[in-house]
């Protein structure tokens, strides 16, 4: 029982089937079992009491139910209602039995008042659910059409409110604080005095069709003015963060909402359910953090590989005219160097292309290539194209002040360059795309010249 105090399903929208704002009615509910079990076996000889307490309490738990609606949804609520009717409505006519069973000294009465105490029980349940839906969205911030009680974005709300503020006697006051516009009382809204019947009064978030854009923005703005009002509720803020987490998806500012209400004293099960949630976000950050982490890492490696691909290729290269200048010429090493500099020049080229692919305004990636299209090919005119691409996002970078270092992850300058000059990425993509042409062309070239070779040695 006390575990359910602490441990409880609070996500208002996937939590599924009784997930709840806190714990309280789980722990009323386990004292109510723990009080009907003995209260059968202490009061066998008091046949009114037992009917008081095995009627009583049942009773009490199913009009909680009914006028608070502990959990989110509309079926949470109606399915924690029907066991407890049918156990207060058995309870009721199997007590009327044991009477009748004394006295007539049979055992059918017993079994006529268990099928009557089913039958009003099934009874019960249907007029209870209509009940229930009767009182569905009487509490909602919302109008009878089911809209919002106020037009939160009608520019001149502002001032309609400030006409209302100067009628109001506490205006005086509010005025020297100077944050009137900050402060938005609005007509159409209650006073909201009791911060924990906030959350209640947003429950139409649990129909689908309801859970619109303009709905989600106006119940954004009817937590932000309670909690103008209610400051160091920590249960508000407790049901905000979980509105932004959970409904906006906003897990940076929920979790700043969650550190607020973890200094507005909350109580010993709320804080416990706080630091929970401040440990899962540590998690989650430092899972991020590791996700970063292994890309670099990858990029690293893939950095490595291009690079020392380029290096043997390019000492194949020397060995190669080395060998062709050579007044005795070695025809057997022809064709391995050859081989050697095709293999080679194709892993370091398709190595670079996923460092580009992974980081495209990757200054030293870009200069890299180039070199390698200026050592293999001596392609000057697309390592030209290359290198005026690398200056072109380094002068930017410079004017919008973030500095790219060698082997340092660029985001920030994908970022800025997106801001700075919406052209550069597809001019980029462009160059790119040609320079693969022309590899693609050079490569051919070199084939053509290992066969000429192949044939001729």
């Amino acid at each position: 029982m006390i575990v359910n105090i602490f441990i409880f399903n609070h996500n208002p929208k996937n939590g599924g089937l009784f997930s709840s704002p806190n714990g309280m009615f789980k722990l009323i509910q386990g004292v109510s079992i723990f009080i009907l079990v003995f209260s059968q076996r202490l009061l066998i000889l008091w046949q009114f009491w037992r009917l008081v307490i095995g009627v009583g309490i049942p009773l009490i738990l199913v009009l909680i139910l009914i006028m608070h609606n502990p959990y989110y949804s509309f079926i949470s609520n109606f399915l924690g209602t029907i066991p407890w009717i049918m156990f207060g409505s058995l309870r009721l006519c199997l007590e009327i039995g044991y009477i009748i069973e004394e006295s007539s000294h049979s055992i059918i009465p017993q079994i006529v008042f268990s099928l009557v105490g089913i039958i009003i029980g099934i009874c019960f349940i249907i007029c209870i659910y209509f009940l229930m839906r009767i009182l569905e969205g009487k509490k909602w911030l919302l109008t009878n059409q089911r809209l919002p009680l106020v037009d939160f974005n009608n520019k001149n709300l502002e001032s309609e409110q400030k006409q209302v503020k100067i009628s109001a006697s506490r205006q005086n006051q509010i005025s020297k604080i100077g944050n009137q516009l900050n402060i938005k009382k609005v007509i159409g809204l209650p006073k909201m005095k009791n911060p924990n019947q906030i959350e209640p009064r947003l429950r139409f978030l649990q129909l689908r069709e309801l859970r619109t854009k303009d709905y989600l923005n106006y119940a954004d703005y009817i937590y932000t003015t309670a909690l103008h009002r209610h400051k160091k509720s920590a249960n508000l803020q407790f049901h905000y963060g979980n509105f932004l987490l959970f409904f906006q998806k906003n897990w940076v500012k929920s979790q700043s909402v969650f550190k607020l209400a973890r200094s507005s004293n909350p109580s010993v099960p709320l804080q416990f359910v706080l630091y929970c949630k401040s440990k899962e976000g540590r998690s989650s950050q430092s899972g991020n953090n590791q996700q970063s982490e292994l890309t670099s890492m990858a990029f690293n490696s893939k950095m490595a590989q291009a690079t020392q691909y380029h290096n043997i290729a390019k000492q194949a290269v020397s060995n190669f005219f080395e060998n062709l200048t050579n007044p005795h010429i070695n025809f057997d090493h022809i064709f391995p160097q050859l081989k050697i500099i095709v293999e080679s020049e194709a892993k370091s080229r398709k190595y670079f292309g996923e460092l580009m692919i992974m980081q495209p305004n990757n200054t030293t990636v870009l200069r890299n290539y180039a070199r390698l299209l200026l050592d293999i090919y001596n392609d000057e005119d697309t390592a030209e194209i290359v290198l005026q691409r690398a200056e072109m996002l380094e002068d930017n970078n410079t004017i919008s002040g973030v500095g790219l270092n060698a082997g340092n992850d660029v985001d920030l300058s994908i970022h800025s360059l997106q801001k700075k000059d919406g052209d550069v990425e597809r001019k980029g993509f462009e160059e790119i795309v040609q320079v693969k042409s022309n590899e693609n062309g050079i490569q051919k070239e070199l084939n053509k010249i290992k066969i000429i070779f192949f044939h001729i040695f």
